[in-house]
């Protein structure tokens, strides 16, 4: 039987992609049509796997390269994330929030790659385990490089590196693999050690999880406070604000309540004499400029609600 081939993007090549000039969604769309582009002549070349590696993590155009592979191919597709020491990406998402996120988008299986050795990499695949439904990528570096005589030194060998990765099959990966400074002698002892291991795809995980750019909110365990503030029902001020175009007022409604201790924002901007879907969109994006927290859009009209999102 022929193997398959596997073609993997970085996040160093999405982000040199030639963007316009003009606003967010135009530079979206030109991600979109060049990944199109790509991906047809990988599909022709005999390809029958899409990896997105990107280290910078949960944002417009990491989602919009995630869309652009599910909607012009029918390739499984990997996405895999660079964690730093404090369990997060440069974003500041944690693995729930990457979970909860890149399930959404449909992907065939996520996880971390580069950035930190195996050790560190074994609690981050841990807390990856909890939520994660899909099948889960573990490919960490070979310690970490110390620059010495000019030249980076990884301080975990051959055999500690393989031992590890034993640890983390045993905690839940499923597809594992080496990234700076391994070797094929790192792999070699690895897959000896590790083919043998009772292997198990991950249980379907029964939880309800919202997320935001940087962490997930489960519901269903303990109550969750929804601020509702942003919302012109009854609220004279408010409607005012929206119609003056007043930003800066919705906002303070918004970080208000976040320093009250919400768990999520409500966003309703219904109002009949305004361009809901305008201000929708804006006040979305603003709000996530000023809050980490994640949103409820509170809206009857679907065209507003999908171009919020």
């Amino acid at each position: 039987m022929e193997k398959s081939k596997c073609c993997c993007f970085t996040g160093h090549r999405l982000t040199k992609l030639p963007w316009r000039s003009n606003e967010n969604d135009e530079r979206c769309i030109t991600l979109k049509q060049e990944l199109a582009a790509r991906l047809e002549g990988i599909y022709q070349a005999g390809y029958r796997h899409f990896i997105c590696g990107m280290a910078e993590g949960c944002d417009l155009y990491f989602c919009e390269a995630v869309l652009a592979a599910k909607e012009n191919c029918d390739l499984p597709v990997f996405v895999s994330n660079a964690y730093g020491e404090d369990g997060k990406l440069m974003t500041g998402a944690d693995p729930a929030a990457m979970v909860t996120m890149l399930e959404g988008l449909g992907v065939d299986a996520l996880g971390m790659n580069c950035s930190m050795g195996p050790r560190q990499m074994l609690e981050i695949a841990a807390e990856t385990v909890k939520y994660a439904s899909v099948p889960i990528i573990v490919n960490p570096n070979a310690g970490l490089p110390k620059v010495i005589d000019g030249k980076s030194v990884f301080d975990v060998d051959a055999d500690k590196f393989s031992d590890i990765m034993c640890e983390i099959v045993a905690a839940g990966a499923t597809i594992i693999g080496g990234c700076c400074g391994t070797t094929p002698e790192y792999i070699r002892k690895t897959v000896e050690k590790t083919k043998n291991l009772p292997f198990a795809l991950p249980e379907k995980k029964e939880k309800t999880l919202v997320s935001s750019y940087t962490h997930a909110v489960e519901i269903g365990i303990d109550p969750v406070i929804i601020g509702e503030r942003i919302n012109p029902t009854g609220k004279k001020l408010f409607k005012e604000a929206l119609r003056n175009n007043d930003l800066n007022y919705i906002l303070n409604e918004g970080i208000s309540q976040h320093k009250t201790g919400v768990s999520l924002l409500d966003v309703n901007v219904g109002l009949p004499e305004i361009d809901e879907k305008a201000m929708l969109t804006k006040v979305v994006a603003s709000l996530q400029a000023v809050s980490d927290l994640p949103l409820q859009i509170d809206t009857v009209d679907y065209g507003a609600m999908e171009a919020a999102m």
